[in-house]
């Protein structure tokens, strides 16, 4: 009993010891905070980046145009066939090129943003000092590095409306100690920093009316960010290759330039109300107030500041409000919620309150910090990335393998090789001269826009990985753009394969590498196949659209890795009729206990020639080296085979990366044994 004893008075002294030193060293407390969180989500963004996570186009195309700009070739990216002026007005580039020059690696942006991100806790806190006591500007501070926000823009690809963020705090904090040289200095680098950004500090102006500050202060942000965003448009334009600033496409809605945009706006408001009233719009406001606790609202005036970036994101064709907040797009949102909390918070604690809600609060602040602190974990829980990336921590799949083939299917290409690839591989080759996106060549448009892509003659090498097939049946059906070119994207590859002369070097599984090389390559698919050399004859007929031939085993090539568990397999099937949908494969293994352990969709011959290609009466056979899982253990194992079409969506799971989640399948019966396979 008097050990117990002693031990709770140790806790109660040990607590408050260190409450003791966080009310008296709240800066050190807050660059150890700063610390913590620069050192945890570096290494995640590093692990993320080792497991081919960064599969959403950004940070391949950041680093890319850093790394020509780096070697003398400004502004330069082949991924849309034009200047990266084309994309955007993003000076800040410039000021990163010292530092990327002598680390040329996408991790060199990774932790630059991740340092940007972290150190903007730093002017919020001051921000918070001017108005709040005691504690509150370190909770604040750890607010946001706790925010599901800040940590779901940190590991979703890289961007440069992060460092905006940190541009505007300063810029704020400038604005209310009535310091006009550097507030004018920090709006002016945050203009540099992309052309929306303008939006964001235009609302100073208002602000300042509101404020009754000079005339300096509501002339000058008003002027700066007008003018400065007409030109950057204007730029931006001309060296776009429709000569059109592109990002308009996302209000074709109401008008196909500025001017009809702003004249629908007000003479269609039914449209607008159509559009703000939508689900995903409704729920997104909501959405960023929750990890704050709704407190924000108590001083809504300095929610002003994000009114432009708010209405930009709810008019725009991207009305999915939980893939939002998930994504880059709310960064110029967070700085004036942040604030609107800090005036709440002081307004509760030293205004005049009406509400009886407000009175108790005002009574009770033991119930406002804790308010903060629930809303804020739930928000970090339900919201943020860090419970999905600790799930994969806790449940890997056999990653190391499919890492381990990427790396040595990267490393076959040459530095100086022009190369198109497919999403997961593009980050990591991107340090190079030329290299291109397989889904343009695919679907052989240019971004946002109707022109015709086509993949330069120059390109040597093509990086495969033929699950993007499986994606690409989901993302661009869904794409009221591009749905209509959905079907001519297989006919778009056959082509430049057989075209340039592109022959399969290295097959594994879904990656593929091809070069222009003499010989016959790697056969991946055969039309019209020949059934003598079929060793395991089925004759199975599948819903009366396809027969399954058979199977017959394929040698192991040179190209496979001594050290994989490689199941080679060929597998023939024969159209009855002419089939309207893509049908693709699941294969599973079952154990003794029939048991599925290893289960992984395929794209049918590769997806280079799907079902809806195939004639009736045609035999296609189709070759495969199927990777199994090292985590399986020694013995035999059925292998069975479903033939299915799918629907669903692509999401972004725990580490932000894009990710299908399938939630319908029609599936061909009955279910294809191929019988039981050895797996030493």
């Amino acid at each position: 009993m008097r050990q117990k004893l002693n031990d709770g008075r140790g806790l109660l002294l040990t607590m408050k010891k260190i409450r003791h030193f966080i009310n008296n060293k709240p800066g050190l407390c807050l660059w150890l905070a700063i610390g913590l969180y620069f050192l945890v989500f570096s290494a995640i963004c590093v692990w993320k980046y080792w497991q081919f996570g960064y599969n959403g186009l950004d940070l391949a195309i950041y680093n890319q145009v850093l790394f020509n700009s780096a070697h003398g070739r400004w502004f330069e990216f082949t991924f849309h066939q034009q200047y990266y002026l084309g994309d955007h007005l993003e000076l800040l580039l410039l000021g990163l090129l010292p530092i990327y020059y002598f680390f040329q690696h996408p991790i060199t942006l990774l932790i630059l943003q991740t340092a940007i991100l972290a150190l903007s806790a730093w002017p919020l806190f001051l921000i918070a000092k001017t108005r709040l006591t005691r504690g509150w500007p370190l909770l604040i501070a750890l607010l946001w590095l706790l925010n599901p926000f800040v940590q779901n823009i940190n590991l979703f690809e890289f961007h440069f409306l992060p460092f905006a963020i940190f541009s505007i705090f300063w810029a704020f904090y400038f604005y209310l100690r009535d310091k006009f040289p550097w507030f004018l200095l920090f709006i002016v680098i945050s203009l540099l920093i992309r052309e929306d950004v303008s939006l964001a500090v235009f609302m100073f102006s208002p602000l300042a009316i509101m404020d009754k500050k000079s005339l300096k202060w509501i002339i000058w942000p008003m002027a700066l960010a007008a003018t400065w965003f007409i030109i950057a448009v204007k730029i931006v334009a001309h060296f776009s290759t429709s000569g059109l600033f592109k990002f308009l496409t996302y209000y074709g809605w109401l008008g196909n330039s500025f001017l009809q945009l702003a004249v629908n706006f007000f003479a269609k408001p039914w449209l607008v109300l159509q559009r703000l009233l939508t689900p995903g719009n409704l729920l997104l406001a909501p959405l960023l107030f929750l990890p704050a606790g709704f407190f924000c609202l108590l001083k809504p005036k300095y929610l002003l500041l994000a009114l432009p970036i708010f209405a930009q994101l709810i008019l725009s064709q991207t009305n999915n409000a939980v893939i939002v907040v998930k994504l880059h797009y709310v960064s110029l949102l967070l700085p004036p919620l942040f604030i609107a909390l800090i005036f709440s918070l002081d307004h509760l604690q030293t205004g005049q309150v009406k509400t009886k809600l407000a009175l108790y609060l005002k009574n009770n602040w033991a119930i406002v910090k804790l308010i903060l602190i629930v809303s804020a974990v739930y928000g970090l829980l339900a919201l943020g990335p860090l419970p999905g990336f600790i799930g994969k921590l806790a449940n890997p799949t056999y990653d190391a393998q499919a890492r381990q083939i990427r790396h040595e299917l990267i490393e076959t290409v040459a530095d100086q090789e022009a190369v198109a690839a497919t999403y997961e591989l593009l980050t990591n080759l991107s340090g190079r001269e030329k290299i291109y996106s397989l889904h343009y060549a695919f679907i052989g448009k240019t971004q946002l826009s109707h022109i015709n892509y086509r993949l330069p003659q120059e390109t040597e090498a093509l990086a495969v990985d033929f699950s993007d097939l499986l994606e690409y049946q989901i993302q661009f059906p869904n794409n009221k753009m591009w749905s209509k070119y959905y079907d001519q994207g297989d006919d778009n590859l056959r082509n430049i394969i057989a075209e340039r002369g592109f022959k399969a070097i290295k097959i594994i599984d879904t990656l593929a590498l091809f070069k222009k090389e003499a010989g016959d390559g790697l056969e991946l698919y055969q039309i019209d196949a020949p059934t003598t050399k079929i060793t395991n004859r089925q004759n199975l007929k599948l819903n009366q659209l396809l027969t399954f031939l058979g199977s017959t085993p394929l040698p192991k090539t040179e190209q496979t890795a001594e050290n994989l568990r490689i199941f080679p397999l060929a597998l023939y099937f024969k159209a009855d009729q002419k089939i309207n949908k893509n049908y693709q494969f699941k294969l599973s293994l079952k154990n003794n206990q029939d048991q599925v352990v290893h289960q992984k969709l395929y794209p049918l011959a590769y997806g280079l020639y799907p079902t809806s290609e195939w004639q009736p009466g045609q035999v296609i056979k189709s070759n495969y080296w199927f990777l199994l899982p090292n985590k399986l253990s020694l013995g035999n194992y059925r292998a069975e085979l479903q033939v299915l079409d799918y629907g669903g969506s692509l999401v972004l799971d725990g580490q932000r990366s894009a990710v299908m989640k399938i939630s319908k399948e029609e599936m061909l019966w009955p279910i294809i044994d191929l019988g039981e396979i050895f797996v030493n």
